[in-house]
């Protein structure tokens, strides 16, 4: 037997002497001894010290041969759609907020609205049976607006619900982090909220010009709530804004946070405002390892650079829902009619467009190391711009890129953290 060609072998400073394996089709982590790396790569797995092949074992990446790996990968990419035990839920408590943004993707929809008290019930009603019926065993929520904390009131009535299910509930809110004060950060501990995802749009002078409230620059009080946070257990994930072929706004933001405490608990990550999704851009990948490079170096958490085998939009178990209701299947159509896919009412989902349901994955790919994490590319992206649904959008270079210089810090970064 062999290790899955889905799989990459790095060697890293925190694991001197062995090999740390990541499998892209499961995520799967562990460590072997070099020596036995290398023999299993020659097709000797079988004979490899008991320890080291428990390891690959328990990983899940020895196959028969390539042939055999790739069927593999094809029956996941099949059946994780519609047999797999997590659920994913998206919702927007509003499509308010208390900033501005002039490049904000969601301006063209934001509209004042927010989730009411009987929207709110219907919601919990719907994701109740729907929890239950398909037997799922872990949900992950993603709180998102508009700014969602200026409408905390539906998740006193959607978290309660479904934590009453014995499903596992992972929540984590996406902020401008502007309302992030003492009485805030309470709440969100009181809900049992995880995870709180902020933005900061360059280093402080251009943040400043860009969210302000008032005229008063938000910056410092964005980090204070990030303070706040990590002192109450809560993890911050921080993503750094900046704009095209400005990235040292990106090393001076960067900077910036330096003095921040409880880096274990802080995730650091990039975006190039106005340009495609992490890692389309060739140019945009040659630059961000530089990035994450320097904030390992600074002792922040470095986030995995590859996605699961199945995004939301892609899940049977996956849904979006806006402050009416209205239902779709990745968050990035929110506000397109032609994208719904139905609405919830009266705790029951109303499906009004199936063709969002149908994954149309390219198995022309299969043959490809990073075919798991792929899939011949976004299936949003492929409806946003009117393409067909076999299109490939291959991003061979940037997944190497990612594989070779920002993975080994997402590995060192988490070998890091069992420490503290």
């Amino acid at each position: 037997m062999i290790i899955s060609q889905y799989s990459s072998a790095l060697e890293i400073n925190e694991a001197k002497g062995k090999k740390v394996i990541y499998n892209l089709l499961n995520h799967s982590i562990g460590m072997i001894r070099a020596a036995s790396y290398a023999e299993a790569e020659q097709g000797y797995a079988l004979q490899l010290p008991k320890d080291d092949l428990s390891v690959l074992i328990d990983m899940d990446v020895l196959v028969e041969d390539k042939k055999d790996d790739r069927e593999k990968a094809l029956y996941y990419t099949r059946k994780s759609p519609f047999s797999n035990p997590v659920g994913y839920l998206t919702i927007l408590t509003c499509l308010d907020c208390n900033l501005k943004c002039e490049y904000c993707s969601q301006k063209h929809f934001m509209n004042g609205q927010k989730m009411d008290a009987t929207r709110s019930e219907s919601i919990a009603a719907w994701a109740t049976n729907w929890i239950k019926s398909n037997h799922l065993q872990h949900i992950t929520v993603s709180i998102i607006g508009g700014e969602p904390l200026l409408n905390m009131s539906p998740l006193n009535i959607i978290l309660p619900a479904l934590r009453r299910t014995g499903a596992q509930i992972t929540v984590n809110v996406v902020t401008n982090g502007v309302l992030l004060d003492t009485e805030m950060v309470k709440k969100l501990v009181n809900l049992n909220i995880e995870k709180v995802q902020v933005t900061l749009d360059g280093d402080a002078t251009t943040h400043d010009q860009i969210k302000h409230i008032r005229r008063e620059g938000t910056f410092q009080t964005i980090l204070e709530g990030v303070e706040r946070c990590t002192e109450a257990g809560l993890e911050v994930d921080i993503r750094i804004n900046y704009p095209k072929r400005k990235k040292e706004q990106a090393t001076n933001a960067l900077r910036a946070l330096r003095d921040l405490k409880n880096k274990f608990r802080i995730q650091v990550y990039f975006s190039e405002v106005q340009t495609e999704p992490f890692f389309c851009s060739n140019e945009m990948a040659n630059i961000i390892p530089d990035f994450y490079e320097m904030a390992y170096g600074m002792g922040f958490s470095i986030p995995g650079p590859f996605g699961s085998l199945l995004c939301q939009a892609e899940s049977d178990h996956g849904f979006t829902i806006d402050p009416t209701g209205v239902v779709y299947k990745c968050y990035n159509s929110v506000g397109m009619p032609h994208q719904q896919l139905g609405e919830i009412v009266d705790g029951r989902l109303m499906v009004k467009y199936h063709a969002v349901l149908n994954n149309h994955p390219i198995l022309d790919c299969l043959s490809c190391k990073y075919f798991p994490v792929c899939r011949g590319g976004c299936k949003h992206m492929r409806q946003a711009r009117n393409l067909a649904p076999n299109t490939r959008m291959c991003g061979y270079d940037n997944y190497q890129l990612a594989e070779q210089r920002i993975l080994p810090l997402y590995i060192g970064s988490l070998l890091r953290k069992a420490v503290k």
